[in-house]
């Protein structure tokens, strides 16, 4: 064991060990950088998603009531539709008036 002597490294063979270092943590900080920068878009997409979510909700309310408005409106022409074609009802070509008066006494 007295002889062995540890080789060197590749590194230390052109003595760059402290560049190397500094180019690890130099990668690393820009990773973290780019963690932090990516969570930072990805809570924006998130509150997007969530008004856009709740946007939704509010057209589909307003789409059901106004599918309500609409079939209210159209009502009325189902049953004169009904009137016409199962009851065989026509409008009346003119307005007739009666009028009653009293009759003298005889």
């Amino acid at each position: 064991m007295q002889g062995y002597e540890p080789k060197p490294t590749p590194i230390k063979r052109f003595d760059m060990g402290g560049l190397f270092t500094l180019i690890l943590v130099v990668i690393l900080g820009l990773a973290m950088m780019a963690k932090v920068l990516l969570q930072h878009q990805i809570r924006e997409l998130e509150a997007q998603y969530y008004s856009e979510l709740v946007y939704h909700a509010q057209l589909k309310e307003q789409w059901g009531q106004m599918v309500l408005e609409s079939a209210h409106l159209t009502a009325p022409l189902l049953v004169e539709q009904q009137a016409r074609t199962d009851l065989k009802m026509q409008r009346p070509q003119h307005i007739r008036y009666l009028v009653l008066t009293e009759e003298p006494n005889r």
